[in-house]
C-alpha cells in the first residue's frame, strides 16, 4: 500500500518527463515506518523544510518588492539552499502577528468572494498568489507545504471565525477543485492546535477527499506533542491526528530525539518528520558562524536525522513573520546559507537512508552512548550544548547505519548489524566533508582517525559516523 498526493503520475514512476521537470516531493511511498517521502519519479527525498508563516499574507509588504518578487526571492534563495519545501499559512493569523481579519491579505485582499464566507467561492485574486507560491516552489525543487487552518482558526478574528461545518467543507472541496491535480503540495493543519477545530477540520478533509484530492496532510498539535499523541505524562491521544495524519509531526523544544524515538514506537507507526519546536536565532553577522545559535540549530536537526526521521521543517526567528527588514535575512544567516544544505546532502547521498529507523534498545550502540533525556519535562533545549547523547539508527537490512555523536565520545558499535565488508565515513556535520575511517567495533569521535581532524570545520566536537554495507 502507499499513499500519493497525485494518483496521475504514479503510472509514470521513474520516467521523468522530457525536459527533465525538477524533482520535488509528491507523496508518502512505503508503509507505515517504512514510508518516505518521494518525489514525482518515485525516488526517496529528504524533507528540508523552512517555515514562513505569512508569505501569503505578507508578501509585498516585506520591503523586497512586489509580491511576485518576494515570493520568487525566497524560493529561489531557499532552493538554491537545497530546501526541499517551504511552509505556510495560506491566511492571515492573528497569532503569528498579523493583524488582519479572516485571512486577507496586507493590501486587503480577501480569500473568499463574500466576506468570510468559503461557501460563496474562491476569490481569484486571493488564490492567485498561492497559485503563484506553489509554483515557485515547485520552479525550485520544492514542495508547497500548505497550512490550510492554522492554530486556533476557529477563533476570532482568524479565517474559520463564526463558520460551520457545511461552509468549511465547501472550502475543502474548492481546494480539492483548484489543487487535485498539483504535484507538490502537502497539507497541513494545526501549530498550537486546539482541539475544539476538530470537526470543523474533518468537515474540511471531507470536501478535500470527496473532490479527488488525495494529497497527503498531517498535523502539527502543540509543544510536546507528535501528531497523535501528547509526549508528556499520560501520552493523551490526539484525536485528530490519530485518525487522519499521513506522516507524524514531532512539535518539541527539547533534544528531537525523543520525540521522533516516540512517535515510531507508537502503534502503527508512520513516516516522522521533526516539525516545530527551537528556531534559529542570527547573531546578526553576514553568513557568520555563531557556535551558539548554529550548533543547536544543527545539533536539534542531526538529532532528528540520525534518529531516522524522514526529515525536518526549521524556521529563522527573523524571517517567518515575513515583515520589513526579513527579506535580507534569506541570504545572510549562517545556518541556512551554509549547513542546513550541507546536512541534505550528506544524509540523501547515503543509500539506504530512507531505511532508517531509531536504535531505542541499545541494540547498535552497546557502550558509551550516554543517557537520553527520559521525558519532556526537562527545560527546552535552546542553546545549552549539555546533552551527550548518542543518537543511532540503521537500516533493518544492515546495509546502513547512522550516527550522531554531540560530544567527543568513545562508543562500541555492534557491527554485527551491518552487512560484512561495511565502510566507515565520518561526516562533518557543520560541511558536510566526508573522511574515509577505519572498520571496528570501537569509535572515538575525539581523535583522528584515517584524515579525519579532532575537531570539525567550525571548531566543535560534533561528528557524524556512517557505517555503510558494501
Amino acid at each position: 500500500m502507499r499513499a500519493v498526493l497525485n494518483p496521475a503520475w504514479v503510472a509514470s514512476v521513474n520516467s521523468p518527463a522530457p525536459g527533465g521537470a525538477p524533482a520535488a516531493i509528491t507523496g508518502i511511498l512505503g508503509t507505515g515506518a517504512a514510508g518516505y517521502f518521494a518525489d514525482q519519479y518515485g525516488q526517496p527525498r529528504l524533507l528540508l523544510s523552512d517555515t514562513v508563516w505569512n508569505m501569503i499574507p505578507n508578501a509585498g509588504n516585506a520591503g523586497y518588492g512586489t509580491w511576485q518578487q518576494e515570493i520568487d526571492f525566497y524560493c529561489d534563495a531557499r532552493g538554491a539552499q537545497g530546501f526541499t519545501a517551504m511552509e505556510t499559512c495560506v491566511f492571515a493569523d492573528s497569532s503569528n502577528g498579523t493583524p488582519y481579519s479572516q485571512g486577507a491579505t496586507w493590501d486587503g485582499v480577501n480569500p473568499w468572494v463574500s466576506g468570510g464566507d468559503p461557501s460563496t467561492g474562491f476569490n481569484n485574486t486571493f488564490w492567485t498568489r498561492v497559485d503563484y507560491l506553489i509554483a515557485a516552489c515547485a520552479r525550485n525543487g520544492m514542495a508547497a507545504l500548505l497550512n490550510v487552518a492554522y492554530g486556533d482558526a476557529e477563533a476570532s478574528p482568524n479565517a474559520f471565525y463564526n463558520l460551520n461545518t457545511t461552509q468549511v467543507q465547501a472550502f475543502g472541496a474548492g481546494l480539492a477543485a483548484r489543487y487535485a491535480s498539483t504535484p507538490n503540495i502537502i497539507w497541513q493543519i494545526g501549530g498550537d492546535y486546539s482541539a475544539s477545530f476538530d470537526s470543523l477540520a474533518s468537515a474540511m478533509l471531507t470536501g478535500i477527499r470527496s473532490g479527488g484530492d488525495t494529497h497527503v496532510i498531517s498535523i502539527e498539535n502543540f509543544s510536546e506533542t507528535t501528531s497523535r499523541y501528547y509526549l508528556g505524562t499520560g501520552h493523551a491521544a490526539q484525536a485528530w491526528g490519530a485518525s487522519n495524519a499521513q506522516f507524524n509531526c514531532v512539535y518539541t523544544y527539547i533534544q528531537t530525539y525523543f520525540g521522533v524515538r516516540y512517535a515510531y514506537a507508537e502503534a502503527s507507526p508512520l513516516p516522522v518528520i521533526w516539525m516545530d519546536g527551537y528556531y534559529y536565532k542570527s547573531s546578526g553577522g553576514a553568513n557568520a558562524y555563531y557556535a551558539p545559535y548554529d550548533r543547536a540549530m544543527r545539533q536539534y536537526v542531526w538529532w532528528a536525522l540520525s534518529s531516522g526521521a524522514r526529515g525536518s521543517n526549521t524556521a529563522s526567528e527573523n524571517v517567518y513573520q515575513w515583515v520589513a527588514t526579513q527579506p535580507a535575512e534569506v541570504t545572510s544567516e549562517y545556518f541556512f546559507t551554509h549547513t542546513a544544505g550541507h546536512i541534505y546532502t550528506a544524509v540523501s547521498s547515503l543509500p539506504g537512508w530512507w531505511k532508517l529507523l531509531p536504535d531505542v534498545g541499545n541494540t547498535l550502540i552497546t557502550a558509551g552512548g550516554g543517557t537520553p533525556v527520559a521525558s519532556d519535562s526537562g527545560a527546552h533545549y535552546g542553546e545549552a550544548v549539555t546533552d551527550s547523547y548518542v543518537t543511532a539508527s540503521y537500516a533493518p537490512d544492515g546495509s546502513l547505519a547512522l550516527i550522531y555523536l554531540s560530544h567527543a565520545t568513545t562508543i562500541t558499535v555492534n557491527t554485527t548489524l551491518i552487512t560484512a565488508g561495511y565502510s566507515v565515513k565520518w561526516i562533518d556535520p557543520d560541511s558536510g566533508t566526508v573522511y574515509a575511517g577505519t572498520p571496528g567495533t570501537t569509535y572515538n569521535s575525539g581523535a583522528t582517525d584515517g584524515s579525519k581532524p579532532i575537531l570539525n570545520s567550525v571548531g566543535d566536537p560534533d561528528w557524524v559516523l556512517a557505517l555503510k554495507g558494501p
